[in-house]
């Protein structure tokens, strides 16, 4: 009995082993807080790419604001192929006419407004819209699997772009 009296004491001062042990407990968790700081970093990354194709989108149509499909062709060529898919993009380019500040068409409509009353001059906007969605690394039980990553950028077109 005194034996193992003994043995206990010595085992209970004993720190052999304990840094591997708390290592065992932590690295888990340690890991999956890794793993979601890189899944949400991608996810920051794919955001700021879309933000970079909607104002090359809108860079594209200050030269032509009518043709849709450069202003798609220029927002999917610089989105980079690394992150995502290019076909996964959604560009929408619609300009607006305006008049006094306010909005009198817009899309294939502002072709025909060519003159506001009183005078006033025509305010041609165009708004480039992208669309995309990034897949998540991991399935969080408080955050979706999908992100929907939606980017816009408006400016007013010079009078020789039209």
């Amino acid at each position: 009995m005194q034996r193992m009296k003994t043995w206990l004491k010595r085992l209970r001062r004993a720190d052999r082993g304990a840094a591997a042990l708390e290592f065992a407990l932590v690295a888990p968790m340690l890991m999956v807080m890794a793993t979601g700081l890189i899944d949400f970093g991608l996810a920051i990354r794919a955001k700021s790419e879309v933000e970079g194709a909607a104002r090359a989108g809108l860079q594209k149509g200050f030269g032509n604001m009518w043709d849709a499909a450069a202003i798609t062709t220029a927002a999917k060529n610089a989105f980079s192929t690394k992150t995502a898919d290019q076909d996964s993009l959604t560009v929408e380019a619609t300009p607006s006419c305006y008049c006094d500040g306010t909005m009198t068409a817009s899309g294939s409509d502002c072709t025909k407004t060519t003159t506001c009353g009183g005078g006033a001059i025509v305010e041609y906007y165009l708004t480039v819209k992208v669309t995309q969605t990034h897949d998540m690394l991991l399935k969080y039980y408080v955050f979706p699997s999908q992100l929907t990553l939606t980017s816009s950028a408006t400016a007013r077109a010079q009078p020789g772009a039209l």
